[in-house]
């Protein structure tokens, strides 16, 4: 079982309240007890500021997305990250992208805040994450104030007054433009009745009516909201300036002495560029010196957490692994990324230069090291695949082969009852997987196809939940099992991604789980509320994926 202390408190920077421990009447009487124990002097006030901020947040949304749904989303749950350090922090940058969101320790404070601000931070950067534009994201949610009374706005106002979020101007800035934005028209919930349609700026998808009076005011609205997330962003940059030289080169010799003495296994590389150090010469660090000039030491110390890190969960794999021979190239593993395997040397990459952060500037973010650990044991799980240790042994092959025919089935049943309305798009989605038109069964092999297609990355974390901690299990499962509605995909091609995404939710500490995906993906009200997928058919498939899934092994053991 998972640990809720080891998980949601032992990050530096931040807690965090998991999606399934939150909901309409607030955290789940589970955290909360970790959570009293972890926050000790701050635990009633924050767990009263979070109940009363997520009821509000479900209700209004709820309501909003009843009586607007052109515009407003219905309320999910996600991930809450509540940053409690911002110098380790990066502004709006979430800890699992897709299924989280922020709010700092002071909005959760009842000396500067109140749960009015908190609630709107939730709705801000839900359609932040979704949208990724500062610009888009107000515009989205202007129209929640609509809703509100004088005295909720007032409440908000007074919080944003003595905010110390890194981007605080933002929220006081909106706070005084509320008296006109409640003043603007949106359709359906403030219709200008008989004021002249010329006289009114149309906001595309917020669906806003905006007096052209009240234009230029929106418009240096929207510059503060930009200035803010550009300042917050740069003042935290700001931190990785280089360390004096002193400290910088003793950082240096302390982390290179202990490349040389350990020899950990993992080879360091630049950024798409050439390797710095191989353990293969552990004493040969020429080329890593110059590449870490200006290292801070606690940039040292996080950048070798990262590489014991990188070596352990390494280590542990070749150990069970033995002397099996591994193909020495891969179609499923791609060089790059920060961290991959390479086939040919048998080794872990790991460059300097991270997604999120670069190693030579900064301290590894909160969930980072846990993400690292399932992300290796993932690589290597990619080249298990490849290699035969993961697979269907030849005595389920007649299973599999019934498994993956039954999901053809279930995906020609999906088709067959897809709803007049979709059907065009549908036929455009079903050309592109290169079915053919009026065969079902071309239908449901190339639907099948699409999701077996990623058997690779199931069978992968099938070899990964072997050698990964729950905690890292569960970070990477709420990193990777999310909503795609900012991809650009179809009804089809969601279904297909998701049924096999879903079979992530097996290596996590518990089955509990197709409840976490329907809660924090918008699934259900976006294709099954809606009518173009039935519940019973959407379960269907994921259940058959499962079934084929089900069939393959990790063959480690003698």
């Amino acid at each position: 079982m998972l640990d809720l202390r080891r998980f949601c408190f032992a990050e530096r920077g931040l807690f965090l309240v998991p999606a399934e421990h939150l909901g309409e009447r607030g955290c789940s009487e589970e955290w909360a007890s970790v959570h009293a124990s972890e926050r000790t002097a701050r635990a009633t006030q924050e767990r009263s500021m979070l109940d009363a901020t997520l009821q509000r947040y479900f209700a209004r949304t709820s309501a909003l997305s009843a009586r607007a749904p052109d515009s407003w989303m219905p309320p999910r749950r996600a991930n809450l990250a509540v940053i409690t350090d911002a110098s380790r922090v990066r502004p709006y940058t979430p800890p699992f992208s897709g299924t989280s969101w922020i709010l700092y320790e002071s909005d959760l404070d009842p000396e500067r805040s109140h749960p009015e601000f908190a609630t709107f931070q939730l709705v801000y950067f839900e359609r932040l994450a979704l949208l990724g534009s500062v610009r888009a994201a107000l515009l989205m949610s202007l129209s929640y104030w609509l809703d509100r009374s004088d005295d909720e706005a007032q409440s908000f106002a007074r919080a944003a007054s003595r905010s110390t979020r890194p981007d605080a101007r933002a929220f006081v800035a909106l706070a005084r433009a509320l008296p006109w934005i409640r003043e603007v028209f949106h359709s359906p919930l403030r219709e200008p009745d008989s004021v002249p349609a010329e006289a009114l700026l149309h906001v595309e998808g917020a669906n806003l009516l905006v007096p052209r009076a009240m234009q230029p005011e929106l418009v240096a609205l929207i510059r503060e909201f930009d200035a803010a997330s550009r300042e917050a962003d740069a003042a935290f940059i700001a931190r990785r300036t280089s360390a004096p030289s002193d400290a910088s080169d003793a950082a240096i010799d302390a982390l290179c002495q202990w490349l040389a003495e350990r020899a950990p296994s993992v080879v360091v590389a630049e950024k798409t560029g050439p390797s710095l150090w191989n353990p293969d010469a552990p004493t040969d660090t020429s080329r890593l010196r110059p590449a870490l000039a200006g290292l801070a030491p606690d940039a040292a110390e996080s950048l070798r957490e990262d590489l014991a890190t990188v070596s352990r969960v390494t280590h542990t794999i070749e150990t069970a692994l033995g002397d099996r021979r591994l193909v020495p190239e891969s179609h499923e593993v791609e060089a790059g990324g920060a961290v991959y395997v390479r086939p040919d040397l048998r080794r872990v990459v790991y460059e300097l230069e991270q997604s999120a952060f670069d190693a030579r500037f900064d301290v590894a973010p909160p969930f980072h090291r846990a993400l690292l650990a399932a992300r290796v044991a993932h690589e290597w799980g990619h080249l298990a695949h490849e290699s035969g240790v993961v697979a269907v042994p030849n005595a389920r092959r007649g299973e599999h082969d019934a498994a993956v025919s039954v999901l053809i089935d279930r995906y020609i049943d999906v088709v067959r009852a897809l709803p007049a309305r979709v059907e065009d798009e549908a036929r455009r989605e079903l050309d592109a997987m290169g079915a053919r038109r009026g065969s079902p069964r071309s239908w449901g092999e190339s639907l099948a196809n699409t999701t077996l297609a990623r058997i690779g990355d199931y069978a992968a974390n099938a070899f990964a939940r072997r050698f990964c901690a729950p905690e890292e299990l569960e970070a990477y499962i709420r990193v990777n099992v999310r909503h795609h509605l900012d991809e650009g995909l179809g009804p089809l091609a969601q279904l297909a991604r998701h049924a096999i995404e879903v079979q992530y939710l097996a290596i996590g500490s518990d089955q509990r789980r197709l409840e976490y995906f329907f809660a924090t993906s918008w699934f259900v009200p976006v294709f099954v509320e809606s009518g173009v997928f039935a519940a019973p058919l959407v379960e269907a498939v994921f259940a058959a994926t499962a079934a084929v899934c089900a069939c393959y092994e990790v063959l480690l053991d003698p």
